[in-house]
C-alpha cells in the first residue's frame, strides 16, 4: 500500500471519529431542546453541556448549545433563582474547561460569563469576600497544567503516528494483514489511553 492510501486511510479514520461525535452531539442537542420544551430546565442544561464535551470543530450543536445555556441563565436571573442561575453558569463554564487541551476555546464566553458567576458565589455563600477575590480565585482554580497539556498533546501525535505507521506496514503487499497492524495496535492503544487521561487531568 502506497502512502498516499494510508494517509486516506488515517483520513477516513478522523473523518469517521468526527462523525461520531457530531452524532453525539445531535443526539444530546435534541434531548436538551425536549426538556426546555417541557420546562425541565434544568436537565436541558445538563443536555447542552453534554454537547459541548463532545467537542468538534466548527460545530453548529455545540455553538447553540452554549447560547442556549446562556439564554437559561437569563431565566433564572429574570426569575431572581440565584442558585440555579449559577449551576446554568457553572455547567457551561466547567463544559468549556473540560474540552481545553494546548488552549481553551470560546475564551470570550469564559470572559462574560466568570465575572457573573464569581458574583453569584459571592451573594450565594455571604463569604466575606469581593467579587474580584472570588473571581482571582476562580481562574487558578480550572487554569491548564501546562505539563499535563504538552503531554496529552505528545501523546495524541504518538497514537496517530502508531495507527498511520500500523497502516502501512500492515499494507505493504497492496492487502491488508491484521497481524501486522495488530503489532502496532497495542501502542496505539497506549497512546490514546495517555492521550485521554491527561487530557482530562490538564
Amino acid at each position: 500500500m502506497s502512502l498516499k492510501r494510508a494517509f486516506i486511510a488515517l483520513f477516513m479514520f478522523f473523518a469517521l471519529t468526527y462523525s461520531f461525535l457530531t452524532f453525539k452531539q445531535a443526539v444530546y442537542y435534541r434531548i436538551a431542546k425536549d426538556y426546555e420544551k417541557k420546562g425541565n430546565l434544568i436537565r436541558a442544561i445538563d443536555n447542552y453541556a453534554s454537547v459541548i464535551y463532545m467537542h468538534v470543530p466548527f460545530s453548529f450543536y455545540e455553538k447553540d448549545s452554549i447560547s442556549s445555556i446562556e439564554k437559561i441563565a437569563n431565566i433564572f436571573s429574570k426569575k431572581k433563582n440565584l442558585l440555579y442561575e449559577l449551576y446554568a453558569y457553572e455547567m457551561l463554564r466547567s463544559s468549556i474547561y473540560g474540552i481545553r487541551n494546548f488552549h481553551t476555546p470560546y475564551k470570550a464566553i469564559l470572559k462574560k460569563i466568570e465575572p457573573k458567576i464569581a458574583d453569584l458565589r459571592v451573594k450565594i455563600s455571604n463569604l466575606d469576600l469581593k467579587k474580584e477575590d472570588m473571581l482571582d480565585i476562580m481562574q487558578k482554580d480550572l487554569s491548564p497544567d501546562p505539563f499535563f497539556s504538552f503531554i496529552s498533546i505528545f501523546s495524541f501525535f504518538l497514537f496517530c503516528a502508531a495507527v498511520l505507521k500500523g497502516i502501512i506496514c500492515a499494507t505493504e503487499d497492496n492487502r491488508f494483514e491484521i497481524k501486522r497492524f495488530f503489532k502496532f495496535f497495542i501502542p496505539s492503544l497506549f497512546f490514546w489511553i495517555i492521550w485521554i487521561v491527561f487530557l482530562y487531568e490538564a
